[in-house]
């Protein structure tokens, strides 16, 4: 459309030279010069544009204007401007109606000549021009359809027309609704840069903007010489065009749980903490890396915990020193957390996550568990302790801190620490810093979250108890004695109600408290099958009553751990599964370390074998040290012995001799 208006300020302009100065230039010279600008600019615009510019502007103009040139002179101008516009693609505003040429008169002709430079003027003005509004040339052609389509069209025509969607960028005033329908050249610009296309059907889909967009119906050999290539759209335009079709709900529900599916995370990060059923978590934790050859953080020189209670330290880690590691997968033996230390060691996408405990019956297990550190060892209940506890309790004394705040030191805050802005920061520190709190106290829902959240399924985390003690060593609580150890624990107690809210705020937003619960039946039908498939007995034993000693679980303090005992028909591979669901923290943790760290275990059983060859050497050479001592020992004993017993004989035979020689 704006080519017209080009043509309109051009003739206007020459008619008011033609009627200044009628005699100022013959129409033959201006015609000369007009040829040679159009040949002049057609060769500098085949180089912007490869194909013929389209004819309909041209026609629908005449047919719109019922303007007839008696010459070329416009029509150069026409084609020139219709070409640059045709590269360029910019909208031109609309002209006002205050425009002085009367254009419905079709007797009025150009006889006279015209200046070059208003020409030029009027094209570079249409160039700064770019207008891209919802009153741009979709208005335009609004108006321009409207006159025409009653006229030209009928019916089917212009339900036919519908479909078809004239080259034009879309620009901000054409929507793409949801049922729409990409315009032929679309369609093949999509499948030629390889784009899927859910679905090819044409007929439901179109791109529709606020005013349904129209087009004069044209012949095949105009459509054929007006449609651009394809390979002459920018990537801008094919971007601008291109639309989703409507997708078939199957499909769009596989999108939305593609969409909401999440990936398996394996870079992990656990808090093992003190009596908070942490060793369950290790145990599943283990049984997930090693059957899937993941690389464990473990202690430095085949210890069980990373020097603890020491603040964590990276070379604390086996093979982080020495580099024969290049990435670690999961860390989850007792530390003392210092976070900047754990992320030198593992990736930065980790997952960290802890478990907390109440901390009423926390204490009461750390009283049986730690019965012999200084500050339990001189009292015989935990109630005796709990009367006067400043009186027990010294925090220089090594081990005192698993007698107050044994959650708060875990994490790595001072325990003893009495202002309540110490306290509100900690908990900030952990909240940002950890992804997800568990409760142990709703351990089942804990392993459902930690199952979502982690993408794991239902066998990653299902589990046996380990570390657990017998009922024999558990005792009960008064409610005085409940609230004597919140006020002792003060700051694990409200670092447990913080992160209980947070516990079941998660679970409600992310899978709701009936759905919760279903799975966790799932969880309990699932561990009750494989306690039935594995273990003799089906439950937990007393130590003394596992028959395999690899099995039994370490014995510490007053209390009972229990352990299991395997059922004897299994074959070899239920057997190895099952194994792993009951082989205890120690031993598990030997296990992997043989695994993960074969090269320094082999040198370090060739120099014990060494150490004990030089041992039992030394021992050998002892005991003949020992037995020649022995020996001298007897021998001088012997000569003693013959000594006396020589001198007795010579005292009788002196007396024997010497009897006769007596007067």
């Amino acid at each position: 459309m704006r080519f017209m208006f080009e043509v309109e300020r051009t003739i206007t302009s020459t008619q008011h030279q033609l009627e200044e100065e009628p005699s100022k230039i013959p129409f033959q010279e201006y015609r000369t010069k007009m040829e040679r600008e159009q040949t002049f600019q057609t060769n500098r615009d085949k180089s912007h544009l490869s194909q013929k510019p389209t004819q309909v502007y041209k026609d629908s103009y005449k047919k719109d204007s019922n303007l007839s040139f008696s010459d070329g002179t416009a029509q150069a101008i026409a084609q020139k401007i219709t070409k640059k516009s045709m590269d360029t693609e910019i909208s031109v505003p609309i002209l006002s109606s205050t425009s002085q040429i009367n254009l419905q008169d079709p007797s009025k002709k150009i006889t006279g000549a015209t200046d070059l430079k208003n020409v030029k003027y009027q094209e570079a003005k249409s160039h700064s021009e770019v207008k891209i509004a919802s009153d741009g040339p979709v208005s335009a052609l609004k108006e321009h359809t409207k006159t025409r389509q009653a006229d030209d069209l009928g019916p089917k025509e212009s339900a036919t027309s519908q479909c078809q969607i004239s080259r034009l960028p879309v620009l901000q005033d054409i929507t793409l609704h949801k049922n729409a329908n990409p315009s032929p050249v679309t369609q093949s610009s999509t499948k030629q840069e390889g784009t899927p296309m859910a679905n090819t059907d044409t007929k439901s889909h179109h791109i529709e903007s606020p005013v349904t967009l129209k087009q004069q119906p044209k012949t095949d050999e105009d459509q054929r010489s007006s449609a651009p290539p394809v390979s002459s759209l920018s990537n801008r335009d094919r971007l601008e065009n291109s639309t989703l079709p409507e997708l078939h709900p199957a499909a769009l529900k596989q999108l939305e749980e593609a969409s909401t599916s999440c990936q398996q995370k394996t870079h992990i990060v656990f808090l093992k903490t003190h009596k908070t059923a942490s060793s369950t978590i290790l145990n599943i934790l283990y049984r997930f890396g090693d059957a899937r050859n993941l690389t464990f953080a473990l202690p430095h020189g085949k210890h069980n915990q990373l020097l603890y209670p020491f603040y964590f330290e990276a070379f604390f880690v086996e093979g982080f020193r020495s580099k024969t590691i290049k990435e670690y997968d999961i860390m989850c033996n007792h530390m003392r957390f210092h976070l900047s230390e754990v992320r030198k060691v593992m990736p930065e996408d980790s997952f960290y996550f802890s478990i907390l405990r109440n901390p009423v019956t926390m204490m009461e297990s750390s009283f049986s568990y730690y019965k012999y550190i200084p500050a339990f060892s001189k009292v015989s209940t935990l109630d005796q302790f709990l009367q006067d506890p400043w009186s027990h309790y010294n925090a220089s004394l090594p081990n005192n801190h698993y007698a107050k705040n044994l959650l708060m030191f875990d994490f790595g805050f001072n325990n003893n620490e009495k202002d309540e802005r110490h306290l509100n920061l900690s908990i900030a520190l952990i909240a940002k810093n950890f992804n997800l709190i568990l409760i142990s106290a709703y351990f089942d829902e804990s392993m459902i979250l930690l199952k979502n959240t982690l993408c794991w399924s239902l066998d990653d985390v299902v589990s046996f108890k380990l570390n657990s003690r017998n009922n024999k060593t558990k005792h009960q609580l008064s409610l005085e004695t409940m609230e004597k150890i919140k006020e002792w624990n003060s700051l694990d107690w409200k670092l447990y109600l913080h992160f209980n809210k947070t516990f079941w705020r998660k679970i409600d937003e992310s899978m709701g408290r009936e759905k919760m619960q279903d799975e966790v039946e799932k969880l309990r039908d699932r561990r009750r099958q494989l306690m039935k498939i594995c273990l003799q007995e089906g439950g937990a034993v007393d130590p003394s009553q596992v028959k395999d000693a690899s099995f039994k679980p370490f014995q510490y303090g007053a209390a009972e751990i229990q352990g299991y005992n395997l059922n004897p028909h299994l074959d070899d591979r239920t057997k190895m599964q099952c194994q792993r669901f009951i082989t205890p923290e120690l031993q598990y943790t030997a296990s992997l370390y043989d695994k993960q760290f074969p090269d320094t275990v082999l040198k370090a059983s060739v120099q014990n074998k060494t150490t004990q060859a030089h041992s039992q050497t030394w021992k050998a050479s002892k005991a003949k040290m020992r037995q020649r001592r022995n020996l001298n020992h007897q021998g001088a004993e012997n000569q003693n012995l013959r000594n006396s017993v020589y001198r007795k004989r010579g005292s009788k035979s002196t007396a024997q001799t010497n009897l006769p020689n007596m007067p």
